[in-house]
């Protein structure tokens, strides 16, 4: 799930950059700049991030201090990676929690934004936002799982490199 959302944040890639061009061109060839363009942008913006938070936790690609975290062996980093995750799990669960209401009242009320004349409904940006942080949700239960085997039975799980085809 962490690798298809992925994409499909990735692939939100592709209409925020013709829309930022088209408005480029439009404010600075024509002189007409749009009404929908910056909404457009943070509402595409934070759905390319919410997206991809799981693929980061997946391959580990968030930032982080690893100086000493790397000379550890797989069972203490494993203890290291469960404290982590027992801490950050609740508090992901707990956002996702917030975000499927704060989306569901949004669709119930016809929420709009109210920053252009635009003016867009709110609801799928905010159950976009609800399904990254779902994603990342499951993916942190997983590193968690992950964790646990590796104290089990002491091999590290390297996911960045099993995925990759190099282990």
């Amino acid at each position: 799930m962490s690798d298809i959302a992925a994409v499909v944040g990735a692939a939100l890639m592709v209409p925020l950059v013709v829309a930022m061009v088209y408005e480029v061109l439009s404010r600075h060839l024509f002189g007409a700049p749009t009404i929908w363009a910056f909404e457009l942008s943070y509402m595409m913006m934070s759905g390319i991030f919410s997206l991809g938070f799981a693929y980061a936790l997946k391959y580990r690609q968030h930032v982080n201090v690893d100086f000493i975290y790397g000379s550890l062996r797989p069972r203490w980093r494993a203890v290291v990676d469960l404290v982590g995750y027992t801490i950050f799990l609740p508090c992901a669960v707990a956002v996702s929690s917030g975000m499927f209401q704060y989306a569901l009242r949004a669709y119930r009320s016809g929420e709009v934004s109210g920053v252009s004349s635009w003016n867009p409904v709110v609801w799928p940006l905010r159950a976009v936002l609800f399904t990254g942080f779902a994603i990342l949700s499951l993916q942190a239960l997983v590193e968690v799982i992950r964790c646990v085997r590796t104290l089990v039975t002491g091999e590290a799980q390297d996911t960045e490199n099993a995925e990759a085809g190099l282990i």
